[in-house]
């Protein structure tokens, strides 16, 4: 598995793209302390030499993309080689034709990192730019699986229709009411005696993974988090963008495709069904109903099964006897 985790954030000052990969690119960055971590070993390289381009959603969006690595230092009396952790970044910049976007597989260092390499001093140069995803979208997710609901239609601009399906989940993770969390990954998560338990029990889920089918790309997947990072499985896709000969080129455009069309078709959606009441409260019970009737069965299904190993270890025994 090669989970490339991200976040994204808006540049507030720049409007060019060819200026922000400039000024990243620029040896203009303080590495020194400022009473807190200090830097060193500072490595960057432009993937691209021009500007790239891709078509998302009918739109032009044009990108680049840049890695850098270097150490991070610990203030302290420690040798330094204790103090001193190794940083490797790539940045995804991009023009959605208003601003200047940055995703980053970065997350808690993320704005700290930006703001180094684009030299910037002030407040509010750089802001986040999440998806919010909570606890409630991520059990509509279940629930649109769960009742095989899961496949969504959607016209663009050119009045072409774009499937987009939820085929299955592979991973939740969560916490109960009584503060039990729950992991469980695979393709049959959702048939697991101790996830359906735990969807019943469920107080918060704080992380979902998708594998999601959308027009010209059979396979993608996705993790979500309650804290706006976006994961997506490189290794695992397939679709249109196998073509492509650049690794860089291949990550840029998957995760821009992710973030810039399919996360938001499918939060639209979400409050789509929200507002015509097909997702409330009397619906989430249901859904717990109908939880909690598979659980049953599948717990009924399992004692047969025990009942049954255990009558046919009894005959073995007897046989030898």
């Amino acid at each position: 598995m090669a989970w490339f985790s991200t976040t994204a954030w808006t540049d507030t000052l720049s409007k060019n793209i060819e200026e922000s990969v400039d000024l990243i690119m620029s040896n203009n960055e303080s590495l020194l302390s400022e009473g807190g971590l200090s830097y060193s070993n500072l490595n960057k390289e432009q993937k691209f030499d021009t500007t790239q381009k891709v078509t998302i959603d009918n739109r032009e969006i044009l990108y680049n993309v840049i890695e850098f690595s270097m150490n991070s230092i610990t203030p302290g009396m420690a040798p330094i080689e204790a103090r001193t952790q190794p940083i490797r970044g790539l940045i995804i910049i991009y023009s959605d034709g208003t601003q200047i976007q940055y995703i980053i597989n970065r997350n808690s260092d993320a704005l700290k990192l930006l703001r180094k390499l684009l030299n910037y001093t002030t407040k509010n140069e750089i802001i986040e730019n999440k998806l919010s995803f909570t606890d409630d979208t991520f059990m509509w997710f279940v629930k649109a699986v769960f009742d095989e609901d899961s496949e969504f239609s959607f016209t663009d601009s050119n009045q072409n229709e774009q499937s987009l399906i939820i085929n299955s989940i592979i991973g939740v993770r969560g916490e109960t009411r009584d503060e039990n969390k729950l992991s469980a990954q695979g393709d049959t998560v959702l048939n697991l005696i101790s996830t359906l338990s735990f969807i019943l029990e469920s107080n918060l889920l704080k992380q979902i993974v998708l594998r999601i089918e959308y027009t010209g790309h059979e396979n993608i997947e996705i993790r979500l988090n309650d804290k706006g990072v976006v994961a997506v499985e490189v290794d695992a896709y397939s679709g249109n963008y196998e073509d492509l000969s650049d690794e860089y080129q291949l990550k840029a455009q998957t995760l821009l495709l992710v973030y810039l069309d399919i996360l938001p078709k499918l939060l639209q959606e979400y409050y789509v069904q929200k507002d015509a009441e097909k997702w409330n409260n009397l619906v989430k019970d249901a859904f717990f109903d109908s939880v909690q009737s598979k659980l049953i069965a599948r717990l009924q299904q399992r004692k047969r099964e025990v009942e049954a190993e255990q009558i046919s270890l009894l005959s073995h025994v007897e046989g030898i006897v």
